[in-house]
């Protein structure tokens, strides 16, 4: 029996779509469920959802309702880490209170403002995780999906030896939305990755031994395919590569476009996009709660694809499998600081999970993933050391912040969100001054 515990179990479509595929695998029967969420409405749904999946699909799902972490974890092979740190409200002061500052986002939880305060308030639920898994189930594999992916995973491995890997599947999705702009089926491309989570690089793109970028540069000057993926394309004609992850992430990665009115227009950049985004999952959360699932309504025989899934069931039946996953970068990438989490290939074999060596990035990639590698690990030094300095200077080194804020305008900035998010994110202490003003002692 393999024994699964999914922290945070109340996100609904995750928990749908995760057990949705393993639900599908021939051996669903080996595999135990435990759903934790600290939201019992939502665990509710949640659960729900599993259930009418396997009424569907004709088995029963071994799944259970836990109370505490601790219990969720008992006996855990496997824990998978989904948790969502203040809820929409936070998300939307992450938005709003940048904006009075005239820094707007599009997703928010990977790098910049949004992505640097997600990962304040997240780091230390996560960390008290890992810590319960050294004492109840220390030989379990962390997968985490929570984000900002990358400072989860930094700080989990500054603190403590549990065996942890980031999974976002957007390698694996960029592989395919690139093959629907070739026009080449998915199974006939070969391509690999490598980079920071969001931010990782299309180092080889090719089929039958046939170089793709040169048509990929072709269809970049291609109006109708150049507006599929406006900025993606346009990154890749300044710095040579496409990167993974999609346009609204991307955007807001770099000054060049998310800062300028007319860029934002001319690329159609969707600013609010996750706050979008969560007002839809908060609507069919509520449609659930009060009406339950539609009779009418059925789960179709192929789910979203997850790397969670996938990566299980190979380590169940023991077959070989090579993914991408966010790990230290212990000489993987030879011009990525060591300090950082990358994301490279892994080769699972023998129940054992080995990263796969790199080598160097071009130039140019090192540097953009190195900068947003600095400030991810100034963050994860901001909640690891309790220190307000490091804060500042993440915000003061990232590039959208930078190029629209003075030093005093930015310590405002911080300061305003430390106090809005007051309960979910670490006290942080000062004694620096900063521009104008004199912070000293502790704040929150």
């Amino acid at each position: 029996m393999v024994k699964i515990t999914l922290v945070g179990a109340g996100s609904m479509h995750f928990t749908r779509d995760l057990i949705w595929n393993l639900l599908l695998h021939p051996q669903a029967d080996r595999i135990e469920w435990r759903l934790f969420d600290i939201d019992a409405d939502r665990l509710r749904i949640s659960y729900r959802l599993v259930q009418e999946i396997g009424r569907q699909l004709h088995v029963t799902p071994r799944a259970v309702t836990v109370d505490t972490q601790r219990e969720a974890l008992q006996g855990a092979d496997f824990v998978i880490n989904v948790v969502q740190v203040g809820g929409f409200e936070a998300t939307r002061r992450d938005f709003d209170i940048p904006e009075r500052y005239g820094i707007v986002q599009t997703i928010g939880d990977t790098l910049g403002v949004g992505g640097i305060f997600r990962a304040l308030r997240t780091i230390p639920v996560v960390l008290d995780l890992v810590r319960d898994m050294e004492d109840v189930c220390p030989e379990a594999v962390l997968l985490n999906y929570t984000n900002p992916l990358s400072m989860v995973v930094m700080a989990i491995a500054r603190i403590s030896g549990i065996q942890a890997y980031g999974l976002c599947e957007s390698p694996r999705t960029t592989a395919d939305t690139l093959s629907r702009y070739l026009e080449i089926p998915p199974d006939r491309l070969n391509w690999m990755t490598a980079g920071i989570n969001h931010m990782a690089w299309v180092l080889r793109l090719e089929a039958e031994g046939r170089d793709l970028y040169p048509t990929l540069r072709s269809l970049a000057d291609d109006p109708e395919t150049w507006r599929k993926d406006a900025v993606r394309f346009e990154l890749m004609k300044a710095f040579g590569y496409f990167v993974t992850e999609s346009s609204e992430h991307n955007a807001e990665y770099g000054p060049w476009f998310i800062t300028h009115p007319d860029e934002i227009r001319r690329l159609g950049i969707p600013l609010g996009e996750l706050l979008r985004r969560s007002a839809n999952y908060l609507r069919d959360f509520e449609a659930y709660k009060t009406e339950g699932i539609r009779e009418d309504f059925t789960f179709p025989r192929h789910p979203p694809f997850q790397y969670a899934a996938e990566l299980i069931t190979h380590w169940m039946t023991g077959e070989d499998l090579t993914f991408y996953g966010s790990v230290m970068n212990h000489g993987l990438i030879d011009n990525i600081m060591p300090t950082i989490a990358v994301e490279v290939p892994c080769v699972l074999t023998q129940g054992e999970i080995f990263p796969v060596h790199v080598g160097p990035l071009p130039d140019v990639l090192a540097a953009l993933n190195n900068r947003a590698g600095a400030i991810q690990d100034l963050t994860v030094q901001a909640v690891l050391r309790r220190n307000r300095e490091d804060l500042y200077h993440a915000l003061l080194l990232d590039p959208v912040v930078s190029s629209r804020l003075t030093v005093d305008q930015t310590v405002s900035l911080a300061n305003e969100l430390l106090e809005a998010h007051k309960g979910i994110v670490p006290e942080l202490k000062t004694r620096r001054v900063f521009g104008n003003t004199s912070f000293s002692g502790e704040g929150t």
